[in-house]
């Protein structure tokens, strides 16, 4: 990884924020400016999540109009395609890791919440120490930049276990991650969801991103297999795409 002066220089700056002791929704919003700084991004978000009442809440931004955030909160989040992907790989990710762009700009979300103020390549972060969802950091570019590359995604992660700590020393609210460690989301898929275990395996796969010849090849199975297992899933779940299976993956029980 190769970091330009200005950009160590932002380094340092995230690193001394998160050696601050502060409450985590302060720690969020001072880490605004010097992430953009590092990874040469132009918007910034960061949530934590309400598990009662199952939504984002306490957001914070830099560079973006504060009806963004409230629309977010308020309507998006519950048509969003992204982010229960991106929890999923429970480390810093790329947008386009568990989307593609051509697939994103496809949706609603994409066309009447990201586009309009300019958002084009993402890159987040979810804090998490196990048993709590602690933050997000979610960091975005414009169309005229290039996406992030691998550089960019190892600054994020370098400071990642840092950020951890840092928000689990100094939480602003004391909440529980939406999938508890000890069991699995095809466990749940079964037991709320009511599918076969190999349609939960299809349907947590899909779920994560993978694409349908790639869940044959995962499991050894033949693409118009992964289809109707997937068909099923979709029919059991009460929704009518991808983008609706992360929704309802998102609200299903947790014991």
């Amino acid at each position: 990884m190769y970091l330009r002066a200005q950009r160590v220089l932002h380094l340092q700056r995230v690193i001394e924020l998160m050696a601050t002791p502060m409450p985590g929704n302060e720690l969020r919003r001072a880490l605004g400016e010097p992430m953009l700084g590092l990874l040469e991004a132009d918007f910034y978000a960061s949530y934590v999540w309400d598990e009662p009442t199952r939504r984002f809440v306490q957001g914070v931004a830099l560079n973006l109009n504060p009806v963004h955030g409230q629309r977010y909160e308020e309507c998006f989040q519950f048509d969003d395609p992204l982010t229960p992907r991106l929890l999923a790989r429970r480390a810093p990710t790329r947008a386009t890791d568990v989307l593609p762009q051509s697939e994103l700009q496809a949706t609603g979300f994409f066309n009447d919440f990201l586009r309009p103020d300019g958002l084009y390549w993402g890159v987040n972060a979810y804090a998490h120490d196990g048993l709590r969802h602690l933050g997000d950091l979610r960091i975005w570019r414009r169309r005229s930049r290039p996406n992030f590359d691998d550089d960019d995604l190892a600054a994020l992660r370098m400071v990642y276990p840092a950020l951890v700590q840092a928000l689990a020393r100094n939480p602003g609210i004391n909440l529980p991650l939406s999938v508890p460690a000890d069991e699995s989301l095809k466990d749940r898929l079964v037991r709320f969801g009511k599918l076969s275990k190999r349609e939960a395996d299809v349907a947590a796969l899909a779920y994560e991103g993978l694409a349908d010849k790639d869940i044959a090849r995962a499991l050894g199975i033949g693409f118009t297999t992964v289809r109707t297992h997937l068909a099923a899933a979709f029919r059991k779940l009460d929704c009518d795409g991808r983008n609706r299976l992360a929704h309802r993956i998102g609200q299903l029980p947790l014991h």
